[in-house]
């Protein structure tokens, strides 16, 4: 079964519309965002569960760049976006500066949606201030090239932090240089090799 809102789907709706495949980009997101959630809820014989219930009537402040009160550009003020950058998580502790978990938070990567690679992620959790974040890393950018030269994309789009919220977007574009056919069938999914473009 096809999740609805996922890459998968709305590559299969685009295409089924007549859009060719090697003219779409991927859009994923350059931040990672926080959820309250219950130490209960949160762990399982002291092992992270993924996607376990949390508390939507309370957002966690995101990194040193959020506020507890935001506006966005239509001059809509709302709560903090408990957003993180990949930074935001090594600077309050979540991540070492290699991108592992730090000691004392638990991680864990969702193996099981490698079929829906968009859903292909990481969580951290801080059992103390009952804060998890789901966020991407190298595995899961991974997942995400791989789906891009599986299907033929274009390539990928990154949606920063500050995109949504100020009127610069700090989107940033992806177009894979022409490869050779040889180079292309060789790739294997690898993120830095992927198909030739076709006009």
């Amino acid at each position: 079964m096809q999740a609805e809102g996922s890459a998968v789907s709305a590559l299969a709706a685009w295409t089924a519309a007549g859009m060719p495949a090697h003219q779409i980009v991927l859009g994923v997101a350059g931040y990672g965002h926080s959820y309250y959630v219950d130490p209960i809820a949160a762990l399982t014989s002291n092992k992270l569960n993924i996607y376990p219930a949390f508390n939507a009537s309370e957002q966690p402040l995101g990194d040193a760049s959020d506020n507890t009160t935001n506006m966005d550009v239509c001059g809509v003020v709302s709560g903090p976006s408990g957003v993180f950058d990949l930074w935001g998580l090594i600077n309050v502790g979540f991540l070492n500066v290699n991108g592992s978990a730090a000691n004392g938070i638990h991680y864990i990567f969702d193996w099981c949606s490698q079929s829906e690679p968009d859903d292909t992620q990481p969580f951290v959790y801080n059992q103390t201030s009952q804060v998890m974040v789901s966020f991407d890393n190298a595995q899961s950018f991974e997942a995400k090239g791989g789906f891009i030269a599986k299907n033929n994309l274009r390539g990928f789009a990154i949606s920063g932090r500050r995109a949504a919220t100020t009127r610069t977007s700090s989107l940033t574009q992806y177009a894979p240089p022409r490869a050779s056919p040889t180079r292309a069938a060789s790739a294997e999914y690898r993120t830095d090799c992927v198909p030739p473009l076709t006009p």
